[in-house]
């Protein structure tokens, strides 16, 4: 954050990461956090970060009540003061289509999460983004590349996705359709990354479905660079924590070629740096998972090793800013519908000092980092290591009405106080 000025955006966005039932709940993520900033107790000591004033804008000052807290909320809501909250669009007929599901509401809110980004950076402040789904993450990029594009032409952008997922699905290879499995793959360019173990007419038909439905314009629009200018590729990325993907996923990871035109040279394989808890061979929930995180040659490291390995790769590689995009779903977790019928003991699903999953997350993953990694990742990242700038961080996927008390939403907010403690001591007057 490098003692700039924090610019909270708030997106409330949820509809492309729907549970099996239909249920969304990812667009009341920033609610649900910043109810556990105006609910905080008043700092113990004088000089301590009043937690109650986070979300709140300096010239007002105000500090409610938990029995105003929801007056103050709609107040707040109404006024540009903290959040700028951006408006649901209309359904559109691709809402049930299995391959890209509500493709067409993406584009304008994109561009308004971009617009909102660039707007940030363009005032020299810190764009620190609270989204519903991941889906609208590949916009936050687009944000800051667009400004680099105008301001800084030649620096590099390198991306640290924390997450048990890889996302770099297409509507070409989508098991589901939900666009929150899909940012890595709108940052990336990714169109033809077929799964070569299906069968050529599952191909064929899905293909031909892409086609009559203008998927493929529409999925292009939602592109770093609809013109492949300055799409990401697999090796901008660093991933943590990862250990549910799928075969074409896997693929991605080892930097296989997937875009070459036909007849043309393949480019050279580039394999992506990536620290995991699981083997990725197995299908969703059968995969081999790891007591402990290693790194995409199976070794096994510490989080201090993650973390300075990570900066060494960027640095190493001549990358200038780095965005940081945390889904909360990284820290181990549980779901509760899968409890229904496949009862489990809640004390040893964490590897590591039986502390409690998370459940309030639309596509919860066992075996994966706890709340203690992820600040300790987070702190090394934005306050001590001094080699690459932090361009902009984002944390994404927390889902309420998912969740038991509202406690993923509260761990969420712990995590942000976390790093602006930190922060409050080296901004600058």
């Amino acid at each position: 954050m490098n003692g700039k000025k924090i610019t909270f955006l708030g997106v409330s966005s949820g509809i492309c990461a729907p549970t099996a039932k239909g249920q969304i709940g990812a667009e009341l993520a920033f609610d649900a956090i910043r109810a556990h900033a105006l609910i905080s107790p008043k700092p113990a000591k004088p000089g301590e970060l009043d937690r109650r004033k986070i979300f709140i804008d300096n010239e007002t000052e105000k500090v409610v009540t938990n029995k105003d807290l929801y007056d103050y909320i709609d107040e707040m809501d109404n006024s540009d003061i903290f959040f700028q909250d951006l408006e649901k669009q209309p359904d559109d007929p691709l809402k049930n289509d299995r391959f890209a599901r509500h493709i067409g509401y993406l584009d304008d809110i994109f561009k308004k999460i971009k617009s909102k980004v660039y707007e940030a950076l363009w005032y020299n402040e810190f764009p620190f983004i609270i989204a519903g789904d991941h889906s609208t993450s590949a916009a936050t990029i687009g944000g800051i590349r667009r400004y680099l594009d105008k301001y800084d032409p030649t620096k590099k952008l390198g991306v640290i996705w924390i997450d048990a997922h890889v996302d770099a699905h297409s509507p070409w290879s989508t098991p589901s359709g939900n666009m929150h499995g899909m940012p890595v793959g709108m940052a990336c360019g990714i169109q033809s990354n077929l799964d070569s173990l299906k069968d050529l007419e599952h191909h064929k038909k899905r293909i031909n479905k892409i086609r009559e439905e203008d998927i493929e314009e529409k999925w292009r629009k939602l592109f770093v660079d609809p013109k492949d200018k300055h799409n990401l590729k697999n090796y901008d990325f660093v991933f943590i924590g990862i250990r549910d993907f799928e075969p074409h996923e896997k693929k991605f990871l080892l930097g296989r070629d997937t875009e070459t035109p036909h007849g043309a040279k393949p480019e050279p394989k580039h394999p992506t740096r990536y620290y995991t808890y699981s083997d990725g061979e197995g299908p969703q929930g059968n995969n081999k998972y790891f007591n402990t995180i290693r790194n995409q040659d199976n070794v096994e490291k510490t989080m201090q090793e993650v973390g300075e390995e990570t900066i060494r790769y960027f640095k190493d590689n001549g990358y200038d800013y780095l965005y940081i995009s945390l889904d909360i779903d990284a820290i181990t977790g549980v779901n509760l519908n899968k409890m229904l019928t496949h009862p489990i003991d809640l004390k040893t699903l964490s590897t590591r000092n039986s502390v409690e999953p998370i459940y309030g997350t639309g596509t919860p993953v066992e075996h994966g980092l706890t709340v203690a990694d992820v600040k300790q990742l987070l702190h090394y990242f934005i306050h001590v290591q001094k080699e690459i700038n932090i361009i902009a961080f984002e944390l994404v996927e927390v889902s309420p009405l998912l969740d038991i008390r509202n406690k993923t939403a509260q761990i969420a907010f712990d995590i942000i106080a976390s790093l602006l403690e930190h922060h409050q001591t080296t901004v600058q007057p």
